[in-house]
């Protein structure tokens, strides 16, 4: 952890130099000690960290890689055209409007009262094409 303070102040100053390098090893070491002493962080944590380093490192790297693929198989549903995919979400039609000024749900617009729906579609109003203004 102390490696890991010490990197971060380089980092954030932006520049190496001597006085800087000297300056966070002093606080990297106060800090290092403020968190063995206040907050239970024990330096055999560190040597557990250090073995299992490669671990952790493989960890995120499979991690990341099923996020990926995740996505992609999202992207390849959402972006097919394939029938079957994603037609059914054609039938469901919602209009906020229809729906704050509806009675009751209706199923497939033809009036049948809600049981237990499938798809739940709203009728949804034909807007008046837009007249040119004079």
């Amino acid at each position: 952890m102390y490696l890991v303070f010490f990197l971060i102040w380089i980092i954030f100053n932006g520049q190496f130099t001597l006085e800087i390098a000297a300056f966070g090893v002093v606080v990297s070491g106060l800090i290092y000690w403020f968190i063995c002493r206040f907050l239970g962080y024990r330096p055999s944590d560190d040597i557990w960290l250090c073995k299992r380093f490669f671990l952790l490192i493989h960890y995120v790297f499979v991690l990341v890689t099923e996020i990926l693929k995740a996505n992609m198989a999202v992207f390849k549903m959402i972006y097919s055209s394939r029938p079957g995919r994603v037609d059914h979400l054609k039938d469901c039609h919602i209009c906020l409007q229809d729906f704050c000024y509806q009675d009751k749900y209706i199923v497939n617009q033809q009036k049948e009262p809600l049981a237990k729906p499938d798809i739940i579609t709203w009728p949804v109003a034909e807007e008046p094409a837009d007249k040119p203004v004079d």
